[in-house]
């Protein structure tokens, strides 16, 4: 962590806003080959926001034809997003992080690839194509997924496998920070700086250095907004946590996950034992409702 800050200190006297008087073409044209296996699924675009729905389209529902599908509209912000795969009756498949934006990406669903391979994209490229290509990661990320398979709800309330869960998640999660972090160190435009920047964890002290991507891109800008909020969020949590105390009732709520199915947190903390107060613990459960 320590090395973090003074990386991320040092970073703030070399940042610069890459701007043109030149008008962008936000235009976009993205297109799906070899999705055979999932004809008359639907594929759609979502970012995260800040309100209870916590999701927000950003395409029109498109049909995979004949093993194809495109997707070409005009965006307004360059994000980082979520690619959806949908049944033909609207039920969630899978989920894929990518960023959205301006040109042409190619989502290829390889033989034998759980996920589809994204090609194209300067944004892409350098958050995760070029990530995704790491032996090393590949390998830890391997080990960690194939051990996840094998747990069960039974199995995990067993101290060791709870810790060796952990254990390789951390592995994998460390590895990604050191590259999230090169990228945001490494200054090719203030966008990739922001774009990295919300994948490297919320912590007090990364906080902060919001301050510096904010002046640039200012409050209004969906990225720096979600980040604020994200923060906001955590710390209720946490105030939450130390007002209840064990086997107090917490106010139930209602909301919807990126899957866009509707959830309440009565049914989550009914069906998974292990929520904790942490942030360790607010992500986790974060990601039990994606």
């Amino acid at each position: 962590m320590k090395k973090i800050i003074a990386l991320l200190v040092l970073s703030l006297t070399i940042i610069s806003c890459n701007t043109s008087s030149k008008k962008q073409d936000l235009s976009y044209a993205y297109t799906g080959v070899n999705w055979d296996k999932y004809e008359g699924h639907t594929v759609e675009i979502s970012v995260l926001d800040s309100t209870v729905a916590r999701v927000h389209a950003v395409t029109e529902t498109v049909f995979i034809k004949n093993g194809a599908f495109k997707i070409a509209d005009t965006l307004k912000q360059i994000r980082n997003a979520y690619f959806g795969l949908y049944t033909p009756k609207g039920d969630f498949v899978y989920k894929q992080e990518f960023i959205l934006e301006p040109g042409s990406l190619e989502f290829n669903l390889k033989e034998g690839n759980e996920k589809s391979t994204i090609s194209g994209g300067k944004y892409n490229d350098i958050i995760y194509t070029s990530f995704l290509s790491n032996t090393d990661y590949n390998l830890k990320n391997k080990t960690f997924s194939d051990y996840s398979k094998t747990l069960t709800q039974e199995s995990f309330q067993v101290d060791s496998v709870r810790q060796k869960y952990s254990k390789l998640s951390k592995i994998v999660q460390d590895l990604k920070k050191e590259h999230y972090l090169n990228i945001y160190n490494n200054k090719t435009d203030s966008i990739t700086s922001l774009l990295a920047f919300s994948k490297l964890g919320y912590t007090d002290e990364i906080e902060q250095f919001l301050d510096v991507l904010e002046k640039q891109f200012g409050k209004g800008n969906p990225e720096i907004y979600l980040a604020r909020n994200t923060y906001k969020m955590i710390r209720k949590s946490k105030t939450m946590t130390k007002s209840v105390g064990v086997g107090s009732v917490i106010k139930d709520f209602s909301s919807k996950n990126l899957k866009g199915k509707t959830f309440k947190l009565s049914n989550v903390l009914k069906e998974n034992k292990y929520v904790g107060g942490s942030e360790e613990a607010f992500v986790k459960l974060d990601e039990l409702l994606n």
